[in-house]
C-alpha cells in the first residue's frame, strides 16, 4: 500500500483543503506555488497537476495525480487518479480519471470503469468538509494504490503511440520511463542510480525489449519473472547478449582487443603471442556475421567462425588452372605432410607451418584465397573436404574445394589492413572476415563470380537481428582507457550502415573496425561510487542517462510479520490476523525516513534502494489470510529474522561507508532506534586517561550486538520513523 506517515498525510491533507476553498469559494487562477507543496508525494511515485481555470475560472477546477513512470501529462498519457470540485453545488468527485481533449484508447478502459462503477460511487460536498475530509484523503490514497499497479503499457493511448515521435526518456522526478512500442530505444543508455534501485535487475527487461523490437517475440509479462530471466537466458546462449562488468584493472585489451600469450602444447617452453578479440569487438564481429550454405551441400556452412586462407598454386599457372579444373587445392612435400617423419622436422619454419596450417588447420566452411600478386589474389573457394592424400600426383596432400571465383584478379589489400601478400605457401588472413571477402566479391563487376555466389544461400542474416552488451559498474572503470577510439564510433550517426559511417583502424591487429548499427550498449551505474556528474564529458554525450531512484511505493504490498519459515504452510501464522495495516506501512515509512536524512545529511545520489526489501520477501497466498477478500492485489511477507539481516549485513555496512563510520550520523539516520548507542562516558580506561580533557564532545559510538533481542522488535524498525516508539524506548532504558 501506499502508506504516508502522519506528517506527509497531515500536509496531504492541509494543501488539500487549500485546493477546496480556493476553488469552490475564490478567484484564484494561478496554480503554480500549489503544486510545489505537493512535490512530496514523488516518493511515492506520483506527481501533482492542478487546476482553476485557463483565462478564466472554471466551473469544474481539479486535481490530478499522475504516475511518475509515464510522461509530464498529456493526452497520450492521459489516465491518472482525479479529484475534482463543482462550484455550483460543492460536490467533489474522486475517481480514476481519463483526458476530456482527447478520446483515449487504452486497454485498461474496462479495469477502470469497473473500479470506478464498484469504489468511486460515494460524492463528497464541500459544505461537509471538516467531516469529510480525512475519507477524501483515504479515497485518494485508495485510488493511487490501485492505479499503482496498472502495467505502464494498458493505461497508454495506442492511438497517439501509433504516430509519436516523441523522445521517450525524461528523467523526470527520479523514475525511469517505459519505451514506446513503435519507437526503437536508444544505442546507449546508462541505468543510474543509488544502490539497491534495480538497475541490474531492469537490464533483462530492456535487453529483452530491444530484442523483441526487430524479432517480435513474446514477453513473459513483469509478474512472470522465472520465464523472462528464462527467455532472457536463451537470448545469451544464442550470444546475441553478453554481460560483463567493468573494474579498475578492465582495459582495452578485454573490451576490443589486445595481445595474449599462447603456449604451445606439443612444446611448452615455446609461447607465441596473438591478437585476440576482445567481448565488444566479437559482438560487433557477430552483429555483422551472415551464415550461407552452399545449395548443394548443405552440410557445409560459411559464417564468423570461417577463417580466411592464402595459398601459393605453384610458380606458373599451369598448377593453378588444374586446381580450377579438378576443385581443389594442393600442396607439395611429397608425403611429407602426411608421415611427418624426421624430414619434416628438417624443413624451415614457413615449410613446416605451411604444412600444419593445410593440414591440421584448415576447417571445411574456411575460404581459401589464391595468391597472384603482393596486393591481388586469383581465386577464391570453400573448403569442402578434410585433408586427403594421392601418392599418384606430384602433390600428393590436397583438399577439396567449391570453387566462387577463377582466374578473376581481385585486389584485397584494403581488406587486409594495406599488408601486402607473401610467398609463403599456405597462412591465415587473420584480417579478412569470410562476410567482408563475399561482400567485396558481390560488389565487384565479376559477373562469373556473382553468378557462383547465388550457389551459397544466406540461411542466418545476424544483421536483422538486435546485439546487446550489458556493463554493469561502468563508472568503475577507466571509461576514456577501455573505449579507446570507440568512444566516437559508437556514435549512432557514425555506426556501420549510416550516411556518416565511420571506421577506425585498431592499434594491434591493423583492422578496419566499425560499430554496427544493430548493438546496443546497456551500462548501469551506482552513483554511490561516483557522481554522473564525474564521468566523462565524452561518454556522457554519447549515453542518454536514465535516473533510477528508489520507490517507496513498491513495498505497500509487503507486510512485516513474525518469524516463521514459509508463511503459505504455518498454521499458526494462517490463524492469526495481526492487523496488517500497521504492518504494511513498516517498510515504507522505514525506506522514506532513512532516505530523506540521507539527503539531507550527503545527497540524494546515495539513498538506499528499495530492492533490499524487495528481494528478501516471500509471496503470500492471500486466500490463506483470514480476510482474504480485503487485499484486492497480490502481496508479499518479509519476516523480522530476514529485515534483521537486511540492516545487519547489508545497510549498516553501507551507511558505515557513507558516513565514514561516524556513527553519530548513522545513529541520526536511524532516529536513535536503539541499533547504535552510545557508551557511556565512565569506563575506567577513559578516566584513568584524563581523556575527557582532550576532547570534551568526543562520544563513543557501539553496534548493538547482533543477538541481541533488540534486533527481534518490530518497534525498534518502527523508531525510525516513529518519534513516539523513539522516546518511550529511551525513557524504559533510562
Amino acid at each position: 500500500m501506499i502508506a504516508l506517515p502522519s506528517d506527509d498525510k497531515n500536509k496531504f491533507k492541509k494543501y488539500l483543503v487549500d485546493f477546496f476553498h480556493n476553488a469552490y469559494g475564490g478567484t484564484k487562477l494561478s496554480s503554480k506555488d500549489e503544486i510545489i507543496n505537493f512535490d512530496f508525494l514523488k516518493n511515492y511515485g506520483f506527481y501533482v497537476k492542478l487546476s482553476y481555470g485557463q483565462g478564466t475560472v472554471s466551473k469544474i477546477p481539479w486535481i490530478i495525480f499522475v504516475r511518475m513512470d509515464t510522461q509530464e501529462y498529456k493526452a497520450s498519457y492521459g489516465v491518472y487518479v482525479y479529484c475534482g470540485i463543482k462550484r455550483e453545488n460543492g460536490e467533489i468527485i474522486v475517481c480514476i480519471g481519463e483526458s476530456e481533449d482527447v478520446i483515449i484508447n487504452y486497454t485498461a478502459k474496462n479495469k477502470v470503469d469497473e473500479y470506478n462503477t464498484k469504489f468511486n460511487n460515494v460524492a463528497f460536498n464541500y459544505l461537509n468538509l471538516n467531516n469529510d475530509i480525512e475519507v477524501i484523503v483515504d479515497k485518494i490514497i485508495e485510488n493511487m494504490q490501485w492505479f499503482a499497479k496498472l502495467p505502464l503499457n494498458e493505461i497508454q493511448d495506442r492511438n497517439a503511440l501509433s504516430i509519436s515521435n516523441n523522445k521517450e526518456i525524461r528523467n523526470n522526478g527520479n523514475e525511469i520511463l517505459s519505451k514506446k512500442e513503435n519507437q526503437n530505444p536508444p544505442l546507449n543508455q546508462i541505468l543510474y542510480g543509488p544502490p539497491g534501485t534495480g538497475k541490474t535487475y531492469h537490464t533483462i527487461d530492456k535487453a529483452l525489449e530491444i530484442i523483441s523490437n526487430e524479432e517480435k517475440i513474446q514477453i513473459p509479462s513483469e509478474d512472470d519473472r522465472v520465464n523472462r530471466k528464462k527467455l532472457f537466458d536463451e537470448y545469451v546462449e544464442k550470444g546475441q547478449i553478453v554481460f560483463t562488468t567493468f573494474h579498475q584493472s578492465y582495459g582495452y585489451e578485454e573490451f576490443i582487443e589486445g595481445i595474449k600469450p599462447r603456449i604451445d602444447r606439443e612444446n611448452s617452453k615455446e609461447v607465441e603471442y596473438e591478437i585476440k578479440d576482445g567481448i565488444f569487438k566479437e559482438l560487433c564481429k557477430k552483429a555483422l556475421d551472415k551464415k550461407r550454405k552452399i545449395i548443394n551441400n548443405e552440410d557445409i556452412s560459411i559464417d564468423k567462425n570461417s577463417k580466411v586462407w592464402k595459398i601459393s598454386l605453384g610458380a606458373n599457372a599451369s598448377l593453378r588452372d588444374e586446381c580450377f579444373e579438378k576443385n581443389k587445392i594442393c600442396i607439395g612435400w611429397n608425403d611429407i605432410p602426411k608421415n611427418k617423419d624426421e624430414r619434416f622436422l628438417n624443413l624451415g619454419s614457413n615449410n613446416k607451418n605451411s604444412i600444419i596450417s593445410f593440414v591440421d588447420y584448415m576447417q571445411i566452411g574456411d575460404l581459401v584465397c589464391v595468391f597472384n600478386t603482393s596486393t591481388t589474389i586469383k581465386g577464391i573457394g570453400v573448403i569442402t573436404s578434410d585433408v586427403k592424400y594421392n601418392e599418384d600426383e606430384e602433390y600428393q596432400t590436397y583438399r577439396e574445394v567449391s570453387w566462387i571465383s577463377q582466374d578473376d584478379e581481385i585486389n584485397i589489400l584494403d581488406l587486409n589492413s594495406d599488408k601486402i601478400l607473401v610467398q609463403k605457401t599456405v597462412y591465415e588472413l587473420y584480417r579478412i572476415s569470410p562476410n567482408d571477402l563475399l561482400e567485396k566479391i558481390k560488389s565487384s563487376n565479376l559477373n562469373e563470380a556473382k553468378d557462383n555466389l547465388n550457389d551459397l544461400k544466406i540461411v542466418e542474416d545476424n544483421t536483422k537481428k538486435n546485439f546487446i552488451i550489458i556493463i554493469d559498474e561502468i563508472n568503475r572503470g577507466n571509461v576514456s582507457k577501455i573505449f579507446g577510439e570507440l568512444i566516437t564510433l559508437i556514435e549512432p550517426s557514425k555506426r556501420i550502415g549510416e550516411k556518416e559511417e565511420l571506421r577506425a583502424r585498431l592499434p594491434y591487429s591493423g583492422e578496419e573496425f566499425g560499430v554496427p548499427k544493430n548493438v546496443y550498449i546497456i551500462g548501469t551505474m551506482n552513483t554511490a561510487d561516483r557522481s554522473i556528474t564525474s564521468l566523462d564529458t565524452a561518454l556522457r554525450r554519447r549515453f542518454e542517462f536514465i535516473e533510477m531512484m528508489p520507490k517507496p511505493n513498491l513495498l505497500y504490498n509487503i507486510f512485516v510479520c513474525k518469524n516463521v519459515e514459509n508463511p503459505n504452510k504455518d498454521e499458526d501464522y494462517l490463524g492469526d490476523d495481526r492487523k496488517t495495516e500497521g504492518d504494511a506501512e513498516i517498510l515504507q515509512k522505514i525506506l522514506i525516513s532513512i532516505n530523506k536524512r540521507i539527503e539531507f545529511l550527503l545527497d540524494r545520489e546515495k539513498t538506499i534502494g528499495h530492492a533490499f526489501f524487495i528481494s528478501e520477501a516471500v509471496k503470500f497466498d492471500k486466500n490463506n489470510w483470514i480476510k482474504p477478500g480485503k487485499y484486492k492485489e497480490d502481496w508479499y511477507v518479509l519476516s523480522i529474522s530476514k529485515l534483521k539481516s537486511i540492516f545487519q549485513n547489508k545497510i549498516i555496512p553501507l551507511l558505515q561507508e557513507y558516513f565514514y563510520n561516524d556513527y553519530a550520523l548513522i545513529n541520526a539516520v536511524l532516529n536513535d532506534n536503539g541499533m547504535i548507542f552510545e557508551d557511556k562516558k565512565d569506563d575506567k580506561y577513559l578516566q584513568k586517561k584524563n581523556l575527557y580533557n582532550v576532547d570534551n564532545e568526543r562520544n563513543i559510538y557501539t553496534i548493538a550486538p547482533f543477538d541481541d533481542e533488540i534486533w527481534n522488535d518490530i518497534k525498534t524498525y518502527q523508531a525510525i520513523y516513529d518519534d513516539k516508539i523513539t522516546n518511550k524506548t529511551k525513557n524504559e532504558n533510562e
